[in-house]
């Protein structure tokens, strides 16, 4: 992952993660824990539905946000 990447997720954690719910998108507000070059660490529980979704389909999308 290249560093301006990195330097920008971790400056600006406030994220927005899209998984898969079968056959529709779900969207929720994250908070990044940190990212390095192996990739971008959050945190949820296993009651949770998108931990579900992240078993079934691991594939997402993350738009950060910075407010500047």
């Amino acid at each position: 992952m290249p560093q301006d990447v990195i330097a920008f997720a971790n400056k600006n954690p406030a994220c927005f993660m899209a998984t898969m719910d079968n056959d529709q998108p779900r969207v929720r507000g994250m908070l990044l824990f940190s990212c390095d070059e192996k990739g971008f660490i959050f945190s949820t529980g296993k009651p949770k539905n998108m931990y579900k979704q992240l078993e079934a389909n691991p594939k997402i999308e993350l738009c950060f946000y910075a407010p500047s």
